[in-house]
């Protein structure tokens, strides 16, 4: 023991700096894991030892699991019944629309103003089927109670009322799925890969610890290489990553230069604090045609770990 204290003292040995790994976004906190991972499976003389070989296996099972619980937070599992419903429901709009404009030159006279007045509440609406997913079907919602409702006589006139029933059940089991996804899948999927990152950092922290004291108490020729590497890598997020995002966020600050100096009032800064990429929501569903169309929504940037 005092043989070990004596070397421990005098030997200057080199060890893995500290990487805060708590504020790596998503993407980047599993490849920086999966790079670590691939390279000490290459450092054959550290594994050959039996405890580097353990923390470098609970290391790969940990990454093996943020890969699954990362695809599914990329990909929610409502997405493709979602998308195929999108597409059905798209289809039904577009026939019950047709079927409106086939009777305007009708030349019976009250099935042609019965067309001439749904064909204009139609045009009142403005439904794209390229606008964004959540407005598109609180539109049709309202465009469905209407049929049902006021507009009752024009749709029996014209006898298009399965069109009508087919769209109400489509959109009805779409809005359904709405709710669901964000209700559920999405709270519980955030909430598997943040289980699974903090996994994934407690077998990261072990693996260094057990790097670091290789040197001392085994070999420290064998473990240079990866510290060596490690410290590089490391060095890289820390000026590539870390800081980048540093930067992005003192950006958005007025009061530190360089952030803009926007106040509230500033006329570039949206006046509703909306994000340019959120899902927007139709101003007054029961007003028709409010605001522009807009792309229907697809990946956001993952927030890091301290943020989901």
């Amino acid at each position: 023991m005092v043989k070990q204290k004596i070397i421990s003292s005098t030997v200057n040995v080199a060890e893995i700096d500290n990487l805060d790994v708590n504020h790596l976004n998503n993407g980047a906190h599993y490849q920086f894991i999966k790079d670590v991972s691939t390279r000490i499976a290459t450092e054959t003389a550290l594994v050959a030892n039996p405890v580097v070989k353990a923390a470098a296996e609970r290391l790969a099972n940990a990454l093996k699991e943020e890969d699954r619980c990362l695809v599914l937070s990329q990909k929610n599992l409502s997405t493709d019944d979602i998308r195929e419903l999108d597409i059905e429901r798209d289809k039904l709009f577009a026939g019950y629309r047709s079927a409106v404009k086939g009777f305007l030159r009708m030349p019976v006279a009250d099935v042609a103003q019965a067309a001439k007045e749904l064909a204009q509440h139609l045009k009142d609406y403005s439904i794209n089927p390229h606008m964004q997913l959540e407005r598109e079907t609180a539109l049709i919602a309202n465009l469905i109670d209407d049929c049902e409702t006021k507009f009752a006589a024009q749709v029996a006139r014209l006898g298009i009322q399965p069109y009508v029933a087919a769209l109400k059940t489509a959109n009805t089991k779409l809005e359904s799925l709405i709710h669901s996804r964000t209700d559920s899948d999405s709270t519980r999927i955030l909430g598997a890969l943040r289980i699974a990152r903090r996994e994934s950092d407690s077998a990261y922290f072990y693996l260094i610890k057990v790097a670091n004291a290789f040197p001392i108490f085994v070999n420290q020729s064998d473990a240079a290489a990866f510290i060596d590497y490690m410290n590089e890598l490391i060095k890289r997020y820390k000026e590539q990553v870390l800081t980048a995002r540093k930067k992005k966020s003192d950006g958005n600050d007025p009061k530190k230069p360089g952030g803009g100096g926007k106040k509230p009032s500033d006329p570039k800064k949206p006046s509703d604090g909306k994000k340019p990429d959120d899902p927007k929501k139709p101003d007054d569903p029961k007003k028709p045609g409010g605001g522009g169309d807009t792309p229907k929504p697809g990946r956001e940037e993952d927030p890091g770990e301290d943020q989901v």
